[in-house]
């Protein structure tokens, strides 16, 4: 998983601004500078699939998503 300052020098060595990131993606780039700056704890909702995109947190295994279906 990359770091805070990790995804925010890819930014930079990329290119890329992270509101354009953040458009791209369907993301308010409010949420994402939050994310980027350690704000958010990115435990659930927007925030998380934030994280996950950026690289910063894995997405869930199968198996996971299965026994989540199965609370439902």
């Amino acid at each position: 998983m990359l770091s805070y300052s990790e995804v925010r020098n890819l930014f930079e060595t990329n290119g890329i601004s992270v509101a354009e990131w953040s458009r791209d993606h369907g993301f308010p780039s409010a949420l994402v500078y939050r994310v980027l700056r350690g704000e958010a704890k990115c435990r659930r909702g927007e925030t998380h699939r934030i994280a996950i995109a950026l690289g910063m947190k894995a997405p869930a295994s199968e198996d996971q998503q299965k026994l989540f279906s199965a609370l439902k």
